[in-house]
């Protein structure tokens, strides 16, 4: 992970743009600690679902075309210990991308809004983080179904497309997709936060187990 170019290029574009976001927010009078987790992880969530696509042709997608995953497979190891790796390094990664982006979107603002920092905040931000994580593990299906780089950027990008326009749509109508439950962390509807947990944790688990039966059948 740590050798792949793609991965430091995309760590070259997320630094600048969530740092030039974080001078952007004080001038836009953004100055409550709830409106700039909002900004960084809502705000900006099309963005960072765009950085996972990336990371997915960078870390899943690359091993297909240079067949990575045959030459291990006819070696002996297991495609289980294959599928393992790659998804854990995956959701390791893309989270450590969430966490990177609202760290530097948030550095400049929080130093006019520190004094009302409070503990709930910190757990908005781990919310975030849970759900965060079931669309890591959506993208890195979407990623193992597409096999090619084309196709998985395609894959990738017409989710992306998909939960934009079905964000424009009310709540109550679709409060079973994970981009939704960005917007609903962010109205600060506590009354859902158990359920919003439950269902990101599925979606981790039912992504996680349908790419690796999918990754099981593929002819490497």
């Amino acid at each position: 992970m740590f050798h792949s170019k793609m991965l430091l290029i995309l760590l070259m574009v997320i630094i600048p743009v969530a740092f030039y976001l974080g001078i952007m927010l004080p001038l836009m009078g953004v100055v409550s600690v709830q409106e700039v987790l909002t900004t960084a992880f809502v705000g900006s969530s099309a963005v960072i679902m765009l950085y996972f696509a990336v990371l997915a042709t960078a870390l899943v997608n690359r091993d297909f075309s240079s067949n990575t995953y045959r030459i291990l497979v006819g070696m002996g190891v297991s495609r289980i210990k294959i599928f393992l790796c790659k998804f854990l390094i995956f959701f390791i990664s893309g989270i450590a991308i969430v966490v990177l982006h609202g760290i530097v979107t948030s550095i400049f603002p929080f130093f006019k809004c520190i004094d009302d920092l409070k503990w709930s905040d910190c757990f908005i931000v781990f919310l975030y983080l849970i759900v965060y994580g079931s669309i890591i593990s959506i993208m890195f299906l979407l990623a193992i179904v597409g096999r090619t780089i084309i196709k998985s950027i395609v894959f990738n990008i017409a989710f992306l497309i998909l939960m934009s326009i079905l964000s424009m749509l009310p709540l109550s109508y679709v409060q079973v997709l994970p981009l939704q439950f960005l917007q609903i962390v962010a109205e600060g509807q506590n009354e859902q936060y158990i359920g919003i947990s439950i269902a990101s944790l599925v979606y981790i688990f039912i992504a996680g187990l349908a790419s690796y039966f999918v990754f099981g059948k593929q002819e490497l």
